[in-house]
């Protein structure tokens, strides 16, 4: 479901949650969200990965988005602009994780650093072998 993530952030206490996504998912985006986050504060905003995005965020969640090479540059760029040091950005993936190799590379020459999130913190219920977070925080900017 397109937003999944970011309501399930609302509905656990997010003060704010920000959906994001290319200019013709937003309204699916919108039609998914308002059931669940009425009574939750939430944007649907247009975020293309290179372009300028302002602000930063203690949170940031990304799911099944390290599966396309050339979209691994503009990513990196706007996960800069997005972050801080007290950050913390976790990408979560199955099996389309074609340029995470090019993701960590690039992420980690822009500053940041990384740590996989053991199995056993997942939750039980989305537990699956083939499912993967990393999460990642700003070093510094380079």
């Amino acid at each position: 479901q397109v937003g999944l993530t970011e309501i399930v952030a609302g509905k656990l206490g997010a003060s704010l949650s920000v959906m994001t996504d290319l200019k013709p998912a937003l309204p699916l985006l919108e039609q998914n969200a308002h059931p669940y986050l009425k009574r939750t504060l939430y944007l649907v905003q247009e975020l293309e990965w290179g372009s300028d995005f302002k602000g930063t965020f203690d949170v940031i969640i990304c799911a099944d988005i390290l599966y396309i090479e050339d979209s691994i540059e503009p990513l990196v760029k706007t996960l800069i602009t997005l972050c801080d040091k007290e950050t913390v950005a976790y990408f979560g993936y199955g099996r389309n994780r074609s340029a995470l190799k090019t993701f960590l590379t690039l992420a980690a020459r822009a500053g940041f650093s990384f740590e996989l999130v053991p199995k056993n913190l997942h939750h039980v219920y989305f537990r699956a072998a083939d499912v993967d977070i990393i999460m990642c925080k700003l070093r510094n900017k380079s």
